[in-house]
């Protein structure tokens, strides 16, 4: 009781207090309780939710609803497990199961069962939409028409749901998770962000985060309540990425510890069976879940220490960015082959029996849901620090080159090009995705990394990549086609990539016909030509640079793109590399610098590490997504007077770069367009 004497309510004290009273009579005992705050949240009363009275028909409860047979019903609910499950797991399936099959069989219900039946409706509607995506003409439900079907049933959860909410359950938590991630990855994100704040405000009210006071319950009772609590960390935590939100979630309050394997997890790989490095347990399905949570825990203080608005210090806001970029590598360092996507392009399926090719695609699709979170995760992290081009950050694996640091825009353009190569580079795993929840997450995730690509193309950032990035976003564009079916956000989203590769190519045109105009020659024209390279760098038939050194492979960065950590130190060096002297640059003489100065004031790194193109690349960004998104803000693009430095396209028109034009701020982008799901807040030009 002392242990939880700081956190319970007023009524939960009480009960405490009576409960340790062994003369108090227990008849005396208020029956009523349950309008006072605190009341029917005790671990004693949540725990004492049994089912009573007489059944009822199911029918009763869904009333205009006439559920299919258990047959087709039993096809969702598989198709549920396929698509779902693997992906967010929020139950025990066995436990589930038994309540599911036994509904199901008798067709009734009882008292106190809503909340479980609305979570077998949300089992069923998801396991219709992504069964309605496949080709199901060997299967029950050939002659269905199963979007309707899951519409129905839909607008039976959306009548229940207060009354789920009112009878606060773990189903209820339960149901928030799966229908909320349901209008994320529908098209709904004002919904989907409404359901999860529910969610996470029942679950901390039946004390999910804290398993210090759930007390003697069974262990299968235990598990699904971390299962529950850990997918819910990860919706919250990828929606603040998403939006650029605040979390709810306070890791400090929280004391309940990963998942554990039980007897619906313990499946290994047909082929890898290898053991983690880090415990030396087997690596299962179960895996894939407490890597994921790692990763989260780690990529959930970039919003709340890196994107600080006001930041006193900017250096210790690259100190904190490489501290966190430290240790996402080493998470994807240590991941076992089995959560590697390259690892599974080599394994062959064919000679296997029907259920170990069944959990190699989830092994398969785990590991491209992990890679994705990763490359994402990353992106976010450097973004901020794309216009001063610091080299401090260990490199990830997949990162070329001899030095083992990177700079913030070489770490972007590499993990938004792998994103973006995922098509090319492992069709198959896409074409298994794209069927399951994992493929509007891939949208989601492949939408940023195409845009970061569109970005270093249009400030030209990293010369020697810029035919990369604009071949990634070409994959990227292919990809989002293959899903636009499926997703919303694919369909809106190849809009937006097209307009902005038509402004890349608009750009280049207008810069060269320019230089003709004016009669300037070839090395004039801002594409880095043979004798414009690095020394020691050269070119091979796929057209990919390399450097035989470290400090030459960024030779061909602006002067004021430095590999060290803050300006004392780039003018400390600069002598020495011949760039200029500290005594004579202009920078220096106008704002009387000195070493102490530079260490501490952030306006000063502004003007000597800023690159200006990379702002003017945002702003040409903002304007797309802006044309292609909120028709208010729209209008006010197309109604500004034509002025010089504008450039035309399909129905729109962006900022072309003139280093002399000021921009205003483009406003936040309404959240109720699917668009958004997109992390378009990372494209604002101030995010520190």
């Amino acid at each position: 009781m002392c242990q939880r004497f700081g956190e319970a309510s007023c009524l939960e004290l009480t009960h405490q207090l009576l409960d340790g009273d062994d003369d108090s009579d227990k008849h005396d005992r208020p029956s009523a309780t349950y309008a006072i705050p605190g009341a029917g949240l005790t671990p004693s009363e949540v725990n004492a939710s049994v089912h009573t009275g007489e059944a009822f028909p199911l029918s009763q409860l869904l009333k205009g609803l006439e559920l299919p047979s258990t047959e087709v019903c039993d096809f969702l609910f598989n198709t549920f497990l396929d698509s779902v499950h693997w992906f967010m797991m929020v139950f025990h399936e066995p436990s589930f199961r038994e309540v599911y099959e036994e509904i199901l069989r008798s067709r009734t219900v009882r008292v106190g069962e809503l909340k479980t039946v609305m979570m077998i409706l949300i089992v069923l509607i998801m396991g219709a939409r992504y069964a309605s995506m496949t080709d199901t003409k060997e299967t029950c439900v050939r002659d269905m028409d199963l979007e309707r079907l899951w519409s129905s049933m839909l607008d039976h959860v959306k009548i229940h749901f207060f009354d789920v909410m009112d009878d606060a359950g773990i189903e209820s938590v339960q149901l928030c998770i799966l229908l909320g991630s349901f209008y994320m990855y529908s098209g709904r994100p004002n919904l989907s962000l409404a359901v999860l704040g529910a969610g996470i405000r029942c679950a901390q009210g039946l004390n999910l985060h804290k398993e210090s006071s759930w007390g003697n319950i069974d262990p299968v009772t235990r598990e699904v309540r971390k299962r529950i609590w850990w997918a819910l960390y990860v919706f919250d935590r990828f929606a603040c990425v998403a939006y650029g939100r605040p979390s709810s979630i306070r890791d400090s309050d929280c004391d309940t510890p990963k998942l554990c394997e039980m007897d619906d997890t313990n499946i290994q790989h047909p082929y890898f069976r290898s053991v983690s490095r880090i415990d030396q347990t087997p690596i299962t399905v179960l895996t894939y879940q407490n890597r994921k949570f790692d990763l989260y825990e780690i990529g959930a203080s970039i919003l709340s220490e890196v994107y600080v608005p006001g930041r006193a210090s900017f250096p210790a806001a690259i100190k904190r960015a490489i501290e966190i970029n430290n240790k996402l590598v080493s998470w994807y360092d240590n991941l076992p082959p089995e959560l590697r996507l390259d690892e599974h392009k080599t394994c062959t399926t064919q000679n296997l029996s029907d259920s170990d090719q069944k959990i190699c695609k989830i092994f398969t699709l785990q590991a491209l849901a992990l890679q994705l979170a990763y490359d994402n995760i990353q992106i976010v992290l450097h973004r901020p620090f794309l216009r001063y081009n610091i080299r401090s950050f260990n490199k990830s694996q997949f990162v070329d080159g001899e030095s083992d640091l990177a700079t913030s825009t070489e770490q972007c353009f590499h993990s938004a090009l792998r994103t973006c190569k995922i098509g090319i580079q492992h069709r198959k795993a896409l074409l298994a995705a794209r069927e399951t929840h994992s493929g509007a997450y891939l949208a989601i995730q492949n939408f940023a990394a195409g845009m970061i690509l569109c970005m270093i193309a249009l400030s030209k950032a990293m010369p020697l990549h810029v035919e990369e990035a604009k071949q990634g976003v070409a994959y990227a564009i292919s990809l989002q086609r293959l899903l636009a079916k499926n997703f919303a956000v694919s369909a809106q989203t190849v809009q937006v990539l097209e307009r902005l590769l038509r402004l890349i190519f608009n750009q280049e045109m207008a810069l060269m016909l320019e230089n003709a105009h004016n009669g300037n020659h070839d090395n004039e024209l801002g594409v880095p030509t043979m004798e414009a390279l690095p020394q020691g760098t050269s070119t091979n038939p796929n057209g990919t640079n390399h450097s035989t050194s470290a400090d030459q492979s960024n030779s061909h960065l602006r002067p004021d793109s430095s590999r060290t950590e803050n300006p004392a130190q780039y003018l400390a060096e600069s002598e020495n590399r011949g760039v200029t002297n500290v005594e004579q640059d202009p920078a220096t003489v106008r704002l009387g610098l000195n070493m102490e100065d530079a260490m501490s004031d952030p306006a000063q790194w502004e003007y000597l590490l800023h690159d200006g193109q990379i702002d003017q690349a945002l702003h040409s960004i903002q304007e797309v997504i802006g044309n292609s998104t909120t028709p208010a803000l729209r209008s006010t693009v197309h109604s500004r007077a034509p002025s010089e430095g504008l450039v035309s396209g399909d129905n729109y028109r962006v900022q072309a770069f003139n280093s002399s034009q000021t921009y205003a701020e483009i406003p936040i982008f309404d959240t109720g367009n699917p668009l958004t799901d997109g992390q378009y807040w990372i494209w604002n030009v101030n995010p520190l």
